[in-house]
């Protein structure tokens, strides 16, 4: 199962991280929720030395949406107001629970 998902250039450039040397990107996702649970854009960049979390609470419901090749529609100005980063030894946990038409990905911290 391919984890990376495509986007358009401008916004791959907000969210990929700058790989330090020997940091391979491993995961690559959008999400539908904020934070709070509500309906709201995240991406997820999971490399082989950390954990991303990019939100933004900020982008207009109106705001313009492109459609990838893949059918993914994403917002084309969004910008992450706020990114978590997690080390990866940090993570105690991570697992996926698959849904009808999607899924759910749960990191659990160790200092949690």
């Amino acid at each position: 199962m391919n984890l990376i998902e495509n986007t358009n250039d401008a916004l791959l450039g907000k969210i990929s991280p700058e790989l330090r040397d020997g940091e391979r990107e491993l995961i690559r996702v959008a999400s539908d929720l904020s934070p709070d649970g509500h309906y709201g854009t995240q991406w997820v960049v999971v490399t082989n030395e950390r954990v991303l979390v990019h939100t933004n609470g900020n982008t207009p419901s109106d705001a313009p949406v492109e459609v990838t090749p893949q059918g993914q529609m994403h917002i084309t100005d969004w910008q992450p107001s706020h990114t978590l980063e997690i080390p990866i030894e940090n993570v105690q946990r991570a697992r996926t629970e698959p849904y009808v038409g999607g899924a759910s990905l749960e990191i659990e911290r160790k200092d949690e």
